[in-house]
């Protein structure tokens, strides 16, 4: 098991272990989906990561560089609702 960095806090090594177990997740949810596939979608996917992140703790960040990405997923929320596969895929068309 890997010790606590100095320069991350506990609070940040929280948001990193949440953020992997939810891709964890979604390994299962879009199982069907081509979200693992290829590193084609690795952002859009990273992104739902963080999304989800967003919605168990709405102050965890994981990693800013998905958070635009995230940003996405929220605007997807209001018509899509919150399945995983229907807002990968409408995140796709985007």
């Amino acid at each position: 098991m890997r010790a606590i960095q100095p320069d991350r806090n506990p609070e940040a090594e929280k948001a990193f272990i949440s953020h992997e177990f939810i891709i964890y997740l979604l390994k299962i949810a879009l199982k069907d989906e081509d979200a693992f596939l290829s590193f084609g979608n690795w952002m859009l996917t990273e992104g739902l990561a963080e999304y989800y992140l967003r919605k168990t703790d709405s102050n965890s960040r994981s990693f800013q560089s998905c958070q635009e990405q995230a940003e996405v997923y929220r605007q997807l929320e209001s018509t899509c609702g919150t399945d995983a596969v229907t807002l990968y895929r409408a995140a796709l068309k985007r």
